[in-house]
């Protein structure tokens, strides 16, 4: 990508006061804290968005002595190493105070001279995304870009008002996208709190006139979590690029992938190639929940889920599976789905699904799902609740794919305009 005609360019580097990436705190993950100062990892960098999912907290002590790499308004993030290398944000107001690990890089420009909102525009345009992951890969079988690499970057410089006008148009959209999202956002709550007060408060249509024994209203059910399902089988990764018999392709949804779905990131979820027996028992249906059963941290529980609908298989084409950390769930009835997706939902958030998770030596957490099928209990409420149930949050799910869509259209036009605005194409 050539800069507009009229603009210079300049090598990073000198447009900065800082470049350098962080440190991880003595302990690691074992001395995170519930709050306190953030520590940004590079879970937390996107492009153009800064996932507050998993953002892991350390005490002032620990960040007193990583003062060194302390965060500041308007830095840059980069992910300087791993999968996700080369993705770029400008650090949220809202965050600070903060630190970043070693697998992220602070670039701090100096604003007479640089906008950080247009030097981060500039890092995830294709031309430089495609350079950065070229770069990242050169040094040899560990994806990482170093300080003397951002340093030699080649940055176009037209004036600063121009800069400022540019990062203004772009920003609008992102302006949106985040408004979806938390609109997104409160309509989950909202689906969770009536779940809640139906279901937990018990304060359900009709319930005055309904005899409750030991907590139970009359006409309800309590079944083991093995006796609602219809099915359940483990998900699947298969292979990066056809080999062997593994030639079939189909999207593939991580845990890690959960949230980025529901926002509307459908272009996160990537397309691998599998043996098609294996793939055809996995294909995920309308009704069906992901369950994430392995992976977490000590900052991000397992027991994320995702319920289903057409529309968004609709989205892959129909060849979707979850992942080898994940479990496809297959309720009875229809009328099951929404109730048991908010049901996994609250007791993930009560805190009973702790009793089932166990921490490996290798800091993952396993779901003891054997466990959970056996000696989990659920109340079932009657078959006119569930439905009233599944009704009213069909609005909610509804409501959120759209918003979810109008994201993911969102982020086309922005990401077909930002080269054509960061090349000169477009005057602004």
């Amino acid at each position: 990508m050539t800069a507009g005609s009229k603009w210079s360019v300049a090598k990073l580097g000198p447009l900065c006061s800082k470049i350098g990436s962080g440190m991880t705190p003595r302990g690691g993950e074992s001395v995170y804290t519930g709050d306190g100062v953030a520590l940004i990892r590079s879970q937390n960098v996107y492009n153009a968005e800064f996932a507050m999912d998993g953002l892991a907290h350390i005490t002032d002590e620990q960040a007193e002595k990583m003062n060194g790499v302390e965060v500041l308004k308007g830095d840059v993030l980069l992910n300087i190493t791993g999968d996700s290398v080369a993705r770029s944000c400008t650090m949220p107001d809202s965050v600070l105070p903060a630190r970043v690990n070693q697998h992220v890089s602070i670039i701090r420009p100096d604003n007479q001279a640089l906008d950080a909102r247009f030097l981060m525009y500039y890092l995830i345009s294709p031309y430089m995304q495609a350079y950065l992951l070229s770069l990242a890969g050169s040094g040899g079988t560990r994806k990482a870009l170093t300080k003397s690499m951002i340093e030699e970057f080649i940055i176009p410089l037209p004036m600063i008002d121009e800069q400022k006008r540019i990062a203004d148009i772009i920003s609008a959209y992102d302006d949106l996208i985040e408004s979806n999202r938390r609109r997104i956002g409160l309509l989950e709550q909202a689906a969770c709190l009536l779940y809640r007060e139906w279901f937990v408060h018990l304060r359900f249509p009709g319930h005055e006139h309904v005899k409750i024994t030991d907590g139970v209203p009359e006409g309800w059910e309590s079944k083991g979590f093995a006796n609602v399902l219809g099915n359940h089988i483990g998900g699947g990764w298969g292979q990066e690029d056809p080999l062997g018999s593994e030639t079939t392709p189909a999207y593939v949804i991580r845990g890690t992938d959960i949230e980025s779905v529901i926002s509307g990131n459908f272009e996160d979820i990537g397309l691998r190639y599998h043996k098609d027996s294996a793939l055809q028992s996995r294909l995920l249906k309308t009704g069906d929940i992901i369950f994430e059963v392995s992976g977490g941290s000590a900052t991000q529980l397992i027991g994320r889920s995702l319920l289903i609908s057409k529309k968004m298989i609709d989205v892959y084409d129909g060849s979707v599976i979850c992942a080898s950390f994940c479990k496809r769930l297959t309720p009875l009835s229809s009328s099951l789905s929404p109730y048991l997706y908010y049901h996994i939902k609250h007791i993930r958030e009560n805190g009973e699904l702790n009793t089932y998770i166990k921490q490996s030596a290798s800091a993952l957490q396993n779901f003891n799902f054997a466990a959970f099928l056996e000696h989990y209990f659920v109340r079932i409420p009657n078959r006119l609740l569930l439905g009233q149930f599944a009704e009213q949050v069909s609005l909610f799910e509804s409501q959120k794919f759209t918003l979810a869509i109008q994201t993911y259209n969102l982020k086309r036009a922005r990401d077909l305009l930002l080269p054509r605005l960061m090349n000169g194409e477009i005057a602004v």
